[in-house]
């Protein structure tokens, strides 16, 4: 059994209101009368209020425009104009990636009173951008890590990705209990913005977002030299599930001016309809029902998706209360996000069992079954 001693979470300066998000969406895409209509729609439902970016380059101001706050994206020129090519999107990737997964890490360690040179393995995820050498060695560096660190790096995964570096961790620790293991997921979505008019592009362009989490795992039985003040949160398995012919209907592809991600509109649907029977065989494996789960830290995908995994589960809406409030404040950061939902449910002092969750292309379900127990 392993154990996370900590999470923390880390955001770009700036962040933008889903208000003038939408004003500047308008510059970029030009809609018609009827597509404004569709678009302000769809910005309204989000659940977003605000979202952070590391484009933008100075704070709200009733003196500044809201398109002025950043210049990496322009207004669309003619039709063919797509925007930044996906060179100059992964230039950006690669001068601000480091930054905030080296705010989250550092942050993790102090919080987990570990020493930086104790960390043995380090675990990093993305599907935002990439890069070589990538941020891991930023963050080996900037941490004054061990030069003899062993890495790991998920990428590509999409929403779920937190729940795929757990199980890495998890792995890790159980066969070698002095292992200290520090997993950083770090995405900068905002990067992705598309000009393409089509109905999943300007879904992603309203829900998407920029940040990092950062956590150490360890075996259970380790103890910190610190003040004991550190979260007991033990971690006691994982979930995988492929959802049978579902290959279409969530994609991520990397194209000439960015990422773009395809979504269907069945998703909501199919994971309302399919979720529920694989998930109370996967917690049969642990002795549990569904509603023995007092806890759910749910990814936030968007206000379908939590409304799908609460109607085809059969939970209460306030099961989802954390995933929302992440939304709201925070947006879709992809892979960070179910940190940031664990660590609002962390705040709260809560105690019992909880299952993270999150979707991802395939279609693809991850799991994380964990316990919170008191201090």
């Amino acid at each position: 059994m392993s154990k996370v001693h900590a999470i923390a979470t880390e955001v770009p300066s700036y962040s933008i209101s889903q208000e003038d998000a939408l004003h500047i969406a308008k510059l970029r895409n030009q809609p018609r009368a009827s597509q404004e209509y569709w678009m302000r729609a769809i910005y309204n439902k989000s659940g977003v209020a605000q979202r952070y970016s590391v484009l933008l380059e100075q704070p709200a101001s009733s003196a500044v425009l809201p398109e002025h706050r950043q210049s990496f994206y322009a207004d669309k020129s003619n039709s063919a104009d797509l925007g930044p090519s996906t060179a100059q999107r992964m230039q950006s990737y690669s001068q601000n990636a480091p930054l905030l997964a080296n705010q989250a890490c550092q942050l993790a360690l102090q919080r987990a009173e570990i020493a930086p040179e104790a960390i043995t393995h380090l675990i990093t995820v993305s599907c935002t951008g990439f890069a070589a050498p990538g941020f891991d060695i930023s963050i080996i560096q900037n941490l004054q890590l061990s030069s003899d660190i062993a890495r790991t790096h998920i990428g590509f995964m999409g929403c779920h990705g937190a729940m795929n570096a757990l199980r890495v961790a998890d792995h890790i620790v159980r066969a070698n209990p002095s292992a200290h293991v520090l997993v950083c997921a770090v995405e900068l979505c905002s990067l992705h913005y598309q000009y393409d008019f089509q109905p999943d592009q300007i879904i992603a362009n309203a829900l998407f977002a920029d940040g990092a989490a950062a956590v150490c795992v360890t075996a259970d039985e380790y103890r910190s030299k610190g003040n004991g003040t550190q979260m007991h949160l033990r971690l006691l398995g994982n979930g995988s599930h492929l959802f049978p012919n579902t290959l279409e209907a969530m994609t991520w592809q990397v194209r000439d001016h960015g990422f773009a991600m395809t979504l269907s509109p069945h998703v909501p649907e199919l994971i309302e309809s399919q979720l529920k029977p694989w998930l109370n065989q996967w917690l049969a494996g642990y002795g549990l029902q569904i509603e023995h789960i007092a806890h759910w830290a749910i990814h936030p995908g968007g206000p379908k998706i939590l409304e799908a995994v609460l109607n085809g589960l059969g939970l209460a809406h306030e099961k989802a209360e954390a995933s929302r409030e992440v939304l709201r404040c925070f947006g879709n950061m992809s892979s960070p996000t179910s940190f940031f939902v664990l660590q609002a449910l962390q705040a709260q002092q809560v105690q019992g069992k909880c299952v993270m969750l999150g979707f991802g292309p395939g279609l693809a379900a991850e799991t994380a079954l964990l316990d919170f127990q008191p201090s």
